[in-house]
């Protein structure tokens, strides 16, 4: 089986992380979760937690939140990673004052030269109000540029709305 390249787009409880699960255990790799998340007050613990039952055991869980990259690369071609998710991996990069496009950049050539499959999760944060503050139209804006530039290195894109994928670039590698 070719390595399959993913990316998932959606709201908030769109089915986004639901249907990547499905997707990576369809797949017959290992499946690999790589959290990018810091809890840091305890409604996200709350969602990590929600998160992680919902998954169980079968899944090797690496917490990855500065340098996801790296894992990627490190992935063996009998591993399904489940990048989950980039626009949380941004917020962390931007809280700490570092460079996003090299990053994302850094981000994208591994997907490209990872050996086994990857799935990315993502916020589509461009479709909603405009945001109130400078900061928040920064990161609106570098999720945006983040989406484009990783949409090159996946086969296929999908914008998930009601749990239901809109395929806007390829086909899913499991239906």
């Amino acid at each position: 089986m070719t390595p399959f390249k993913t990316l998932l787009l959606g709201g908030a409880h769109s089915g986004k992380s639901a249907l990547a699960e499905r997707l990576c255990l369809a797949s017959a790799l290992r499946p690999v979760y790589l959290a990018t998340a810091k809890p840091f007050d305890a409604d996200f613990r709350a969602r990590i937690e929600a998160h992680r039952a919902r998954r169980g055991r079968a899944w090797q869980l690496i917490e990855a939140p500065q340098d996801p990259a790296a894992v990627l690369l490190e992935a063996a071609a009998s591993d399904c990673v489940l990048l989950d998710s980039v626009t949380v991996w941004l917020a962390t990069l931007m809280h700490e004052k570092q460079a996003i496009a090299p990053a994302v950049q850094g981000l994208k050539d591994a997907v490209t030269r990872c050996p086994g499959a990857v799935i990315l999760v993502s916020d589509e944060v461009g479709l909603s109000v405009h945001p109130e503050t400078a900061l928040g139209r920064r990161f609106r804006d570098e999720a945006g540029l983040a989406h484009q530039v990783l949409a090159e290195a996946c086969a296929s894109v999908a914008l998930v709305v009601a749990g239901l994928p809109l395929m806007l670039k390829g086909a899913l590698p499991h239906g």
